[in-house]
């Protein structure tokens, strides 16, 4: 959130009013009625809150707030109605037809709802969630793309239909071999699935899974241990998905937030004095650990070259010494192994996904002479170090390596994780967290990728064993 955003939130009224959204051309993207308008508009911005896909997408256009206070809850019900008529808010659905947005339609008509992407749809037939008509209508979405990939990642865990017609044999065994959860046997399952999915398009994703634990317990209490698996498996998945929601994809979050070449370099230049680094940091490797529970623990490193993303610098690691969820000790094997490499570029600053544990944790690994690291943190051979080859990687100090702690976004430098004064909104700042979430994103792209093959593998196993058995009684 920019400065002045957060300068009007702290001005705005505690009472009845109305509040409008808007872009950076002062177009009108939502508008909202409240009986408290600093609570109600200060909620959309809190770290944890829970709001829809489709208001995600708005959060990050929003350049500027505008309220008009009322007398009464019902004087702001008739000032809403009057200003979404006068401006036609792309966000408020029921009032807006564009073909240029795109919309989640789950047909409530049909015997087995089909779940659709539209552009123009017929906004007379349909209502918002939670009505009694017969569509169900989600959006707007501005990125046609992100909505398919959501709903092609969703579709994994809770197997909804898109068309009418009846799902052939090999399509429903298609289904299910790529399907986390198990592909609902009855009307009554295929609904309570389509509920759940509704909710979490509302960004009720949190409900969704306390309501999956109690079914999982529920399946393993009476012993019936492949549903109890099944229904584990959609409560990961969603963690990851929950994950996919709070760190927009790479692409589209380095379009909106990177900063223009003008502040680019004052960010580093700000950087290099508020962490009184030796050179400006043109090269900065930023570091995360990803695994659920412990499986398929893997770790990332990104790079950016003068606050861009080199991509082609990127790397990913599957943890091979750490056994279960050890994140401390996942990340330290990550830098030995990243240091060992002394043909691959020097960082100018080393960014870990993490707070003083985890700095701690990699800092810790050696002894350190003269403030230099030795060759402990690169565990080299004799040698490798008679070839030289350690050079490179003793010249890097550990003021040179910092952490970011997601809930304050404090950042800690150094052996003894100083804490570095720096404000969340400054440009410097603002380009760490960038290096962290793309860190993050990277890590949890690799997970999700090694999971997906390990489970197809497992369902192809599992498919093969029962035609074998099936074949074998048979005879």
């Amino acid at each position: 959130m920019t400065k002045s955003l957060q300068a009007r939130l702290k001005n705005l009224p505690h009472t009845p009013g109305i509040y409008k959204f808007l872009d950076d051309k002062k177009i009108v993207l939502y508008v909202g009625k409240a009986k408290n308008l600093r609570a109600r508009v200060g909620s959309y911005f809190k770290q944890n809150a829970e709001i829809s896909l489709a208001k995600q997408d708005m959060l990050f256009r929003i350049k500027d707030i505008q309220t008009i206070p009322a007398t009464t809850e019902e004087e702001a019900l008739i000032l809403e109605a009057m200003n979404i008529k006068k401006y036609k808010p792309p966000y408020n659905v029921v009032l807006k037809d564009d073909k240029d947005y795109s919309f989640v339609k789950i047909d409530m008509k049909q015997e087995y709802p089909t779940v659709t992407i539209v552009r123009r749809p017929a906004l007379e037939e349909a209502g918002r969630p939670n009505s009694k008509s017969k569509f169900k209508l989600y959006g707007p979405f501005t990125s046609a793309y992100a909505l398919q990939e959501n709903l092609r990642f969703l579709r994994r865990i809770f197997p909804f239909r898109k068309r009418v017609k009846a799902l052939t044999k090999f399509e429903k065994d298609l289904l299910e071999k790529r399907s986390i959860g198990a592909v609902p046997a009855s009307r009554v399952e295929y609904l309570d699935m389509i509920k759940r999915l509704m909710k979490i398009i509302e960004g009720h994703t949190s409900a969704v899974q306390r309501d999956l634990k109690k079914k999982m317990h529920a399946f393993s209490k009476a012993k019936q241990y492949e549903q109890a698996a099944s229904v584990r498996n959609q409560i990961q998945w969603l963690d990851i998905f929950s994950n996919r929601q709070k760190i927009v994809s790479a692409k589209e979050y380095l379009e909106r937030t990177m900063p223009r070449v003008d502040t680019t370099n004052n960010a580093l230049a700000d950087i290099q004095r508020a962490l009184k680094l030796k050179n400006i940091p043109h090269r900065i490797e930023g570091y995360d650990i990803s695994n659920i529970q412990g499986e398929f623990s893997v770790g990332s490193m990104v790079v950016f070259t003068d606050a861009k993303p080199d991509k082609s610098e990127y790397r990913k690691f599957k943890i091979k010494s750490v056994s279960g969820a050890d994140d401390f000790a996942s990340l330290a094997e990550v830098l030995q192994r990243r240091f060992r490499h002394h043909g691959w570029n020097q960082p100018n600053l080393v960014l870990l996904d993490g707070g003083k544990g985890q700095l701690s944790a990699v800092l810790n690994l050696s002894p350190f002479t003269k403030g230099k690291t030795r060759s402990h943190l690169s565990p080299f051979t004799k040698g490798e170090i008679k070839r030289g080859l350690l050079r490179s990687s003793m010249d890097i100090h550990p003021n040179q390596f910092i952490a970011i702690a997601k809930k304050k976004e404090q950042i800690f430098q150094g052996k003894n994780a100083h804490l570095i004064n720096l404000s969340p909104s400054s440009p410097a700042s603002q380009l760490l967290q960038r290096v962290r979430d793309e860190a993050h994103r990277f890590a949890q792209k690799y997970y999700h990728t090694l999971h997906s093959k390990s489970y197809d593998k497992n369902k192809i196993r599992k498919t093969r064993t029962k035609k074998a058995q099936s074949a074998q009684n048979e005879s």
